[in-house]
């Protein structure tokens, strides 16, 4: 799937006049539980440019849905503001139209991601909203929040946390393992998230 990607990039690359040396590759996989039995797991497999930006991401929740989600879009900054506009489906048939901000508040850096996922038909449009920010110099401690709501069913999961980040790195490539315990108010349940992570690994 990844080659897939890849190449589909690098086409459209092609197309908009740019070259392929300029394509990034990250990664994000983590595993989770919520603490009532809704285990999950998840794999962003991200590959940007300047300009452009696209993802596919399989993802499984225990006894939800296993599917797998594909998006791409534009980059762009206004002045310090990174945005990254990403549209796309999924593999059950819902749409998906998504957006990435990073800027940097007070020296310290602030992410926002929402991500409306519309089922034509069905009951079940989503809205998924994460937020992180740093609260140390160094970049391992950030403060994290996340919120799940459906069309149908109102408000899933709100999970208040922090993201502990241990940096290390493999042939020059920074990457980091991380621990994200939170404590969901509204199911009255803590859980926790870990995984790995790294950014902007050059495609040969």
């Amino acid at each position: 799937m990844i080659r897939v990607l890849s190449f589909v990039l690098t086409a459209l690359l092609t197309v908009s006049g740019a070259s392929a040396q300029g394509i990034t590759h990250s990664q994000e996989v983590e595993v989770g539980t919520d603490g009532l039995g809704g285990s999950f797991a998840s794999d962003y497999i991200m590959f940007d440019t300047d300009r452009l930006n696209s993802f596919i991401r399989p993802f499984w929740v225990n006894d939800v849905l296993n599917r797998v989600e594909f998006g791409v879009g534009p980059t762009f900054k206004t002045g310090p503001l990174l945005h990254k506009l990403t549209f796309g489906f999924t593999t059950d048939r819902e749409l998906m139209v998504a957006g990435l901000w990073i800027a940097k508040v007070g020296n310290r850096e602030l992410m926002y991601i929402v991500d409306y996922k519309p089922a034509p038909g069905d009951t079940l449009t989503s809205l998924y909203q994460k937020a992180y920010y740093q609260l140390d110099g160094k970049g391992i401690v950030h403060a994290r929040y996340e919120q799940l709501n459906i069309r149908s069913l109102g408000l899933i999961f709100v999970r208040p946390g922090v993201d502990v980040r241990i940096p290390f790195k493999v042939r020059e490539q920074g990457m980091h393992i991380f621990v994200a315990p939170f404590y969901d108010p509204k199911n009255e349940s803590p859980g926790v998230q870990v995984g790995l992570r790294f950014f902007g690994l050059k495609v040969r």
